[in-house]
């Protein structure tokens, strides 16, 4: 803090951030620096890798838990893992519990930032971390560490690794700077807490698929006070093969936005509610629909509403003729209502 001062001198702001530590342990380490830096850092930076090393690590075959006949590889393995959508459910509430929730207000009123992550560390998962499954765990994780009161999400990287979101060969963006690029344009600073009622499942045997009709969303803005939170039922949620996010733009237009991450393999996500919200207010919207090339998790090739996507991002706007909003299976879609 010294050093930074007389090296920038006192008529300067320069933002001081820390520890940048490799796990968030609720340690000795975390408590002393939070107590000795509450005065002097204004964000609290820490790394998470939730996909574990890179799978050329991993040198055994896995069984599936719920059939011993079932083996998989280690690449298949991180694949499976990839998709779980109960894969980091409870990202960031030990910090919650750590820093927002202390008594002391100067550690409670501290930013957190996500300062590294790229899902799998050791340059991520070849082949599949530069490949469309990569999106999912990315997105629920912004989504959940902005729920958990977190400003800013690092990804590693930009250029270099398996993780990288710009192909450093070719200069093309690959499937994750897709959904970065809609997360930041999309996704507003006002953030909410969601939770999934569902319904029923409806066969639909034209399509060989079936429908998850997820029935309503219940909203709840995540609180601006620093000493407290609000967390959604998990013990439902875990149970459901999709996840939704919802954020507001408040300026110039409010604007909400949600996001849906289908995990499902076969089935089509259906939302027909908000709460709060008659059917009738879900139009118009305009929606941002992303699939994979041929419907493959491994694709290196995205579609936005059918098309390959250009930085424009032109969106599919619906009108009078559907209201339910459906997200097909293996995809994820940002769904933006006009004011």
């Amino acid at each position: 803090h010294t050093l930074v001062r007389t090296v920038f001198s006192n008529n300067v702001s320069i933002p001081i951030w820390g520890p940048d530590v490799a796990r968030w342990k609720e340690g000795p380490f975390m408590t002393e620096f939070v107590n000795r830096t509450k005065h002097t850092v204004q964000a609290l930076t820490w790394h998470s890798y939730p996909l574990g090393p890179n799978y050329q690590s991993d040198k055994k075959l896995h069984v599936s838990p719920e059939n011993n006949a079932t083996v998989y590889s280690p690449k298949e393995w991180a694949l499976l893992q990839m998709m779980r959508p109960d894969k980091m459910d409870r990202l960031g509430e030990k910090q919650i519990r750590h820093i927002v929730q202390h008594s002391d207000p100067d550690i409670s009123q501290l930013k957190l930032v996500m300062g590294e992550s790229g899902g799998a560390y050791d340059s991520g998962h070849p082949n599949l971390s530069n490949r469309f499954a990569d999106s999912f765990w990315y997105l629920k994780a912004m989504s959940l560490l902005a729920q958990n009161h977190h400003v800013m999400f690092c990804r590693q990287t930009l250029l270099g690794g398996f993780y990288e979101l710009i192909n450093h060969a070719t200069l093309e963006p690959n499937p994750s700077f897709w959904a970065a690029l809609l997360f930041a344009r999309k996704m507003g600073r006002q953030v909410w807490h969601t939770e999934v009622q569902r319904v029923n499942a409806v066969n639909d045997s034209h399509h060989q698929r079936h429908h998850d009709d997820n029935g309503g969303l219940r909203r709840r803005q995540v609180p601006t006070t620093t000493n407290s939170t609000t967390t959604a039922d998990h013990s439902e949620q875990q149970q459901l093969d999709q996840r939704v996010y919802a954020h507001c733009h408040l300026h110039p237009n409010p604007q909400l936005t949600i996001l849906i991450l289908n995990y499902s393999p076969n089935a089509t996500a259906i939302l027909q509610q908000l709460d709060g919200m008659l059917p009738s207010d879900l139009i118009p919207r305009d929606e941002y629909i992303v699939t994979s090339e041929g419907d493959d998790l491994e694709s290196s090739t995205v579609l936005v509403n059918g098309r390959e996507p250009t930085l424009s991002l032109p969106p599919k706007t619906v009108g009078e003729a559907r209201q339910q909003i459906l997200v097909p299976p293996h995809s994820y879609s940002f769904v933006q209502f006009s004011p």
